[in-house]
């Protein structure tokens, strides 16, 4: 491929991917980016062809993502995280929604963190379908363990019915079924685990695609940094249907989607507890 054609290559990846030459020590689409680009793939030993890839941006933005400090937006406050891949909104390569659908919470005090998964391949297509049906989220949990937060927790985000007030929600990514696994593998994130006999609401439900473990880290410290700032107890119901408490937004607590309507089976097979 020509230097030009490679220039071209890099400017779409950079729209596709939200990266810019900053990332690799440059100012502008030009021959001396390829050539940092491949510097950076054979010391991360990548592939070297001076083209950002999926591959060279997740670990670009792995390294860039650890040599800051993270942090989430709290009612307009930056909340320090212990993991080092966070986006907030308003960080360069965030993920957002239009303003309309959310509602400004005015320092609201939610009592529950809700759990869904996505039923989407990545963060950015889960971001794409919310925009798309008016709908919205605190935070999203991309297949690279990245938190991508959409809107500030003070803030009323759609994502739960009844309970979106009294709530805080997180979309791990997560296609469920197993006939997205070759896209998966395909795009350089390896297989994922997969659950089989999972019960939800007293029935067994098809087996289905379960968290990588670096999701469920993330998960775990962002569940514990937002309780934590919100005093919300880190407990969960024990049990596998819809609760009552959870249902009517009363609960203080995490919860699965399921323990919030008997209309929805994320995340059966999720162990709360674990990440507590």
């Amino acid at each position: 491929m020509r230097i030009d054609q490679k220039i071209a290559s890099n400017k779409v990846s950079a729209k596709k991917y939200g990266w810019d030459p900053s990332w690799f020590g440059c100012s502008s689409f030009d021959s001396n980016l390829i050539l940092k680009i491949e510097e950076f793939q054979r010391e991360f030993n990548l592939t070297v062809d001076g083209l950002v890839g999926p591959n060279t941006h997740r670990v670009a933005n792995s390294f860039r993502m650890s040599s800051k400090d993270q942090y989430i937006i709290c009612g307009g406050k930056r909340v320090p995280i212990d993991w080092p891949k966070v986006i907030a909104m308003d960080e360069r390569g965030a993920l957002t929604v239009p303003s309309k659908n959310y509602k400004k919470g005015l320092r609201r005090k939610p009592n529950m963190f809700v759990v869904h998964w996505d039923a989407c391949l990545s963060a950015s297509s889960c971001a794409s379908v919310l925009r798309d049906r008016g709908l919205s989220v605190h935070f999203c949990i991309d297949n690279d363990g990245t938190i991508y937060q959409l809107v500030d927790c003070d803030d009323i985000a759609y994502h739960a019915g009844n309970v979106n007030s009294a709530s805080i929600g997180v979309e791990v990514s997560n296609a469920f079924y197993p006939k997205f696994q070759s896209w998966y593998e395909k795009n350089g994130f390896g297989a994922r685990p997969v659950l089989t006999n999972t019960r939800v609401h007293g029935s067994v439900i098809d087996s289905h695609l379960d968290f990588y473990p670096i999701q469920k880290e993330a998960l775990s410290v962002l569940i514990k940094t937002v309780c934590n700032w919100y005093g919300i107890p880190l407990q969960t119901p024990d049990s596998i249907t819809e609760v009552p408490e959870a249902a009517r937004g009363t609960y203080k607590g995490v919860v699965s989607h399921y323990h919030v309507t008997k209309n929805k089976i994320d995340c059966a097979g999720l162990d709360i507890s674990s990440l507590l």
